[in-house]
């Protein structure tokens, strides 16, 4: 007997929701296979940055270790041999000398007798502070620190406070430099950090100090990038803008380096006037032709350290004496800077 066309109906739409059934659990086994590979990947990813970076550290580390066996191994074979002079000096020997520097100040080699008029303050006379030598492991802790320093600006952008190196995420960090140099002319390398790759307002020269007591790093100096280094201890750095009447002289600050503090102390700043530029200020007050004696077309302004006083300008006589007193014959140190890689932090020994 025929079965009922009813039933038959029935029958193949329960065969086909059956085979719909299959099909959709099929479909859900592959959903759930693909999504548990594409989490696998993603972990595996995390882990493989992770794990990039820790490799790295662990390389300067392993590095940092192995060098100071090594120079422990080597201070035993030279025991007693005296320190070489030319410790911390670019391999070239050369430390240039002169006083023009980076920040616009004029050359100083034309000197004129002072007039009253010219300021009789002075920096300070050279460092005579010699911090006593580190011992080998005292020497191999300092480097570990300074890494560690040079590690946190690479690969955080941080620097040793915590604070944000206010990176601008889009220029390479390589672009930095550091130098590992004695420029305060204590006896011990400083570890010298210029930040550049951020806003004009980031943008960081920082000098630390090693302090062996807390196995930390201090900070002597922080100004805008590009200080000029002398070895009377001081220092010598352009402001981050010049907007103002100086034209083309760069105003700058002078710092010089305390020992009692072991810091550098802010002790003069300079801008200038170009009588080109303007013959009033920004008051309407009228350029000082009296101080311009000689009618060089420009006025200086040498006010204390962290103030700003244009209340006592001088001629461009007076101002290349006071430059040459402070400077006293020094010479420019020249700071082996080098870029900010791994490979150079790793170096650092």
């Amino acid at each position: 007997m025929p079965f009922p066309a009813a039933f038959c109906v029935m029958k193949r739409r329960h065969s086909r929701l059956n085979l719909s059934n299959e099909k959709d659990g099929e479909r859900k086994m592959r959903r759930k296979a693909c999504g548990l590979l594409v989490l696998m990947l993603a972990v595996a990813s995390v882990t493989a940055c992770k794990t990039g970076r820790e490799t790295g550290e662990e390389n300067i580390a392993w590095e940092t270790k192995d060098s100071a066996d090594a120079q422990e191994k080597e201070a035993g074979e030279a025991e007693g041999a005296e320190d070489s002079p030319d410790a911390g000096v670019p391999e070239n020997g050369e430390i240039t000398g002169g006083a023009k520097t980076g920040s616009g100040a004029p050359d100083g080699s034309e000197t004129a007798e002072p007039t009253t008029g010219a300021p009789q303050t002075t920096a300070a006379p050279a460092p005579d502070h010699q911090n006593p030598p580190l011992s080998d492991a005292g020497q191999s802790a300092m480097m570990k620190k300074y890494q560690e320093v040079l590690s946190g600006v690479f690969y955080d952008q941080v620097y040793p406070d915590g604070s944000s190196c206010d990176y601008d995420n889009y220029s390479s960090i390589t672009i930095n430099q550091f130098a590992v140099y004695d420029v305060d002319g204590d006896g011990q390398d400083e570890l010298i950090i210029q930040f550049s790759t951020s806003s004009m307002a980031g943008m960081t020269e920082s000098v630390y100090r090693y302090n062996a007591a807390a196995d930390s790093v201090e900070l002597e100096l922080s100004e805008f990038p590009g200080a000029v280094y002398y070895d009377n201890g001081l220092a010598l750095v352009g402001w981050s803008h010049n907007q103002g009447l100086a034209g083309d002289f760069w105003p700058y600050n002078v710092y010089q380096y305390n020992p009692e503090t072991d810091e550098y102390e802010a002790v003069f700043s300079v801008d200038a006037w170009d009588r080109e530029l303007a013959d009033t200020d920004y008051d309407g007050n009228p350029y000082p032709a009296d101080v311009d004696v000689n009618n060089d077309g420009i006025i200086f302004y040498i006010m204390p350290g962290g103030s700003y006083d244009t209340d006592h300008p001088v001629s461009l006589r007076e101002y290349k004496s006071w430059y040459d007193s402070i400077l006293g014959g020094a010479s420019e140190l020249k700071v082996p800077f080098q870029d900010l890689t791994e490979d150079n932090i790793r170096g650092v020994q």
